[in-house]
């Protein structure tokens, strides 16, 4: 799976409230929405150049209020995708907002 592939995964689950890293400043819409971004690779190597290469990636779901229904579309997209998951959970009190951070290598 490539990030691209990923991103169409993302905005299966909320179309046109994706973006790669984040939203231009003014233009991000309504909650809830979907921020990603490749954070880290994981590379094998073999014969001094990259064998195999793996990508970290950090999916954010931002709501405004605790969204199990969103939340779990977007658990079940991943893993109907074959996407293992890891997640973690906060609430952004500047922003008023949760932020529910997957972890996901691809």
């Amino acid at each position: 799976m490539q990030l691209e592939d990923l991103g169409t995964i993302l905005e299966d689950v909320l179309p046109g409230k994706v973006v790669y890293l984040a939203w231009p400043v003014g233009e991000a819409p309504p909650l809830p929405f979907i921020c990603y971004a490749a954070i880290d690779s994981d590379n094998f190597a073999a014969d001094n150049i990259v064998y195999f290469s793996r990508t970290s990636v950090q999916i954010e779901l931002y709501t405004a209020n605790k969204d199990l229904t969103t939340q779990g579309a977007l658990e079940s997209a991943l893993t109907s995708a074959g996407v293992f998951w890891e997640r973690s959970e906060d609430y952004i009190e500047s922003e008023h907002c949760y932020e529910i951070v997957y972890e996901v290598t691809i």
